[in-house]
């Protein structure tokens, strides 16, 4: 059957307010931005006054463990509240965090934690999958675009974000001038009308954040249906039915059908995890998401050893957030054409090349420089196209934004696991040997990406 007009209408604002949430979450991306600062700023004005760039990835690291923990969680409550309601639950909880460290900062880097860190994560985590779910309802036979389109929000909130950070913190471009024994090849911040803006800076971000997943999760609408009770889909549908994506008194669609059709296809968490395949994908994740962690919060650190320009740095992060939100997309169509696999072992092969050749950036200056760590982002994107879609297509859609959650949970392993490594190999090896290991990681998911056929 045919969509109206109508359906259509509401599928693209569906689509859209799945974006606009995103976007909003996907700022866990600009802590590679922000690093410096808040670096720089606690070391300054708060505690402890030696802190490391090494040492502030355990920021991001309980903002990726944050939302592993609760994506599974918040596939739970959107079954309960649906997809609209808990979007905004979870966009509001991360926004309150961003707020909350107004005051954080200013006390300890162990306080600021709990809000930037933790808050922060919790909230993405809940908010994360629910537009996913819903976008794929709409396109059931085009999962991977779906997804595509929806986390390309998330791999693009820094192209807008890092550019307001920037403006707003250092408007005059001032370079981090300053260095310490302990750490004598990182820069850090010293003047103060560049740290002074940084309490003020979570204050805007908090209140534009939470003003965005207000209007995005307004826009989560049902899935359409006919008076017969058949699906309509938005774009034709390869799987026989599909579940609305938001309360349960807008759910129209025949409930025999679809109870008959979902039991057919869909695995349940606990048969899922019976399964080799889900361990795979777990470890696969897992892999990747170490590497993910070092590439989005160091690569403006590491560029501050060789580039004075601030605002070239953030253009870098902007141009990268292209990359991260348009390769989510194509890699997203990449896995609807060929394979998961295919897919992986190509995001693989190239992050693995990317890392081993980085150090050599510093030869080829600021342009080298620019295009590797776009290409990195646009490489490392695609795990967030592709492990949802592989999910849905393995395991089914009933329980999809839950499965997804579970095999999310890699991230609460790979991020502190990351950050204490990080120290330690850092430390010891420098920038050569850090890129070195971080390449080999990227080679064990290659293999593991090369037996796991989805």
């Amino acid at each position: 059957m045919t969509p109206t007009n109508k359906n259509i209408m509401k599928a693209v604002l569906a689509i859209t307010g799945g974006f606009l949430v995103h976007l909003t979450l996907g700022t866990v991306y600009t802590y590679g931005n922000m690093t410096p600062y808040i670096t720089s700023y606690i070391r300054k004005y708060s505690s402890p006054s030696n802190l490391s760039y090494s040492q502030s990835l355990w920021v991001y690291a309980l903002e990726v463990s944050g939302q592993g923990l609760a994506m599974f969680v918040g596939g739970i409550v959107e079954t309960k509240i649906g997809s609209r309601w808990a979007a905004l639950l979870g966009g509001w909880f991360m926004s309150a965090g961003v707020l909350l460290s107004y005051f954080t900062v200013k006390s300890s880097f162990g306080v600021f934690l709990t809000t930037y860190g933790i808050m922060f994560g919790i909230g993405v985590g809940l908010a994360y999958a629910p537009p996913l779910n819903c976008a794929m309802k709409w396109m059931p036979g085009r999962k991977g675009l779906a997804n595509g389109i929806v986390v390309a929000g998330f791999g693009g909130g820094a192209f807008i974000f890092d550019q307001i950070q920037t403006e707003f913190l250092n408007p005059g471009n001032l370079p981090a001038n300053t260095t310490f024994h302990e750490h004598p090849k990182e820069k850090y911040f010293d003047q103060e009308e560049v740290l002074s803006n940084l309490p003020d800076c979570f204050l805007l971000l908090g209140l534009l954040y939470a003003f965005m997943q207000l209007v995005g999760s307004l826009l989560l609408y049902t899935t359409p249906d006919s008076r017969d009770g058949e699906y309509i889909p938005f774009l034709p549908n390869n799987d026989p039915a599909a579940e609305t994506c938001s309360d349960s008194e807008d759910n129209h669609i025949s409930k025999d059908l679809l109870e008959r059709n979902e039991e057919s296809q869909s695995y349940t968490p606990k048969e899922m995890l019976l399964s080799t395949k889900f361990y795979f994908l777990w470890f696969t994740f897992f892999f990747n998401g170490v590497v993910v962690m070092y590439i989005s919060t160091l690569y403006k650190a590491y560029g501050e050893t060789f580039i004075t320009s601030d605002k070239f740095l953030a253009t870098v992060g902007a141009l990268a957030a292209i990359c991260n939100a348009g390769g989510r997309i194509i890699w997203g169509m990449f896995m609807d054409r060929f394979s998961y696999r295919m897919a992986m072992l190509v995001i693989s092969i190239s992050t693995a090349v990317l890392q081993l050749t980085y150090i050599l950036t510093p030869e080829g200056g600021e342009t080298m420089y620019l295009i590797w760590v776009c290409l990195m982002f646009l490489m490392f994107s695609g795990n967030y196209a592709l492990f949802p879609t592989a999910i849905a297509k393995a395991y089914g859609p009933k329980y999809v934004s839950i499965n997804y959650g579970l095999v999310f949970t890699s991230q609460v392993a790979a991020t502190p696991i990351g950050a204490f490594l990080a120290t330690q190999i850092k430390d010891s090896l420098g920038w050569f040997g850090f890129f070195g290991v971080t390449g080999a990681i990227s080679v064990l998911s290659a293999v593991l990406a090369s037996f796991t056929k989805i």
